[in-house]
């Protein structure tokens, strides 16, 4: 730290280094090597030697004299907890969504998936005089919200075979009540990344959604836009896509997820 009390922009090489051996445990194998952790960290076998003797004092690798090999440690275990028992996700995300909200003037809500549904869990409202209202506990039908698309098209196939199945009730004559038009419209949203709903749960109500990562790289939730359609049209929605996907993306990185994700 410097005396701006923030991170120094310089780094230390063998900090650097150790990360980057810790990262090389990739979940492939369980035990490594000498020689592999060298080849896929980019390191000399002798610097992963030396790297890997201070990882085992810290706790943070175990050596298995049995094998020969090396394995995360405990310590990873006691660390982890410290930062999981403050990754709540409504709590992470409510400075998410009221940044969006100031940014884009517009409803936003989280969302998670489950019944078969999506759930809204928490949601900043509109700071204008006219919004689009949204109920805590109110389920986003699959066939019909941008959450409720977003959230079906990352689910396994047999989800989507249980829930295209179903009879889809029509709200609007642009609600999508054909399975094979449903199917076609999630392999897109899981292609292109959002979902849109332009009036198909309700009459000038229009939304996008974008999903959100777990540590794992899952989804484990969307978070939504949505406002009345004549102020919130397609051309609005994506121009609030840039803004909606880094929240989505900073909420991710606090919950655990790699920037791949």
């Amino acid at each position: 730290m410097g005396r701006t009390n923030r991170p120094a922009k310089r780094t230390l090489q063998s900090v650097d280094k150790a990360l980057g051996l810790l990262w090389a445990f990739d979940g492939s194998r369980a035990e490594l090597g000498v020689v592999e952790l060298a080849r896929k960290a980019g390191l000399s076998p002798s610097n992963v030697s030396r790297l890997l003797s201070s990882l085992v004092q810290g706790d943070v690798v175990e050596y298995n004299e049995a094998t020969g090999r090396y394995r995360l440690g405990m310590g990873l275990v006691r660390l982890a907890s410290l930062v999981t028992d403050r990754l709540d996700l409504r709590t992470l995300s409510r400075a998410h969504l009221a940044a969006l909200v100031e940014s884009t003037q517009e409803t936003a809500s989280l969302n998670i998936f489950t019944g078969d549904q999506a759930v809204t869990i928490d949601f900043v409202p509109s700071p204008r005089a006219v919004v689009s209202l949204v109920h805590l506990g109110r389920r986003g039908l699959v066939h019909c919200t941008s959450v409720g698309k977003l959230l079906l098209a990352c689910q396994r196939p047999d989800v989507w075979d249980r829930a295209l199945s179903r009879p889809m009730l029509r709200f609007t004559p642009r609600t999508i009540v054909d399975p094979e038009i449903l199917r076609a419209d999630l392999c897109g949203i899981r292609e292109q990344g959002y979902a849109l709903a332009e009036e198909e749960r309700e009459p000038e109500l229009n939304a996008i959604a974008v999903p959100v990562h777990g540590l794992h790289g899952e989804v484990v939730a969307a978070i939504g836009l949505q406002g009345p359609a004549h102020r919130f049209n397609r051309g609005a929605m994506l121009h609030a896509l840039p803004a909606l996907r880094s929240e989505a993306e900073k909420l991710s990185r606090e919950l655990g997820a790699r920037p791949e994700a």
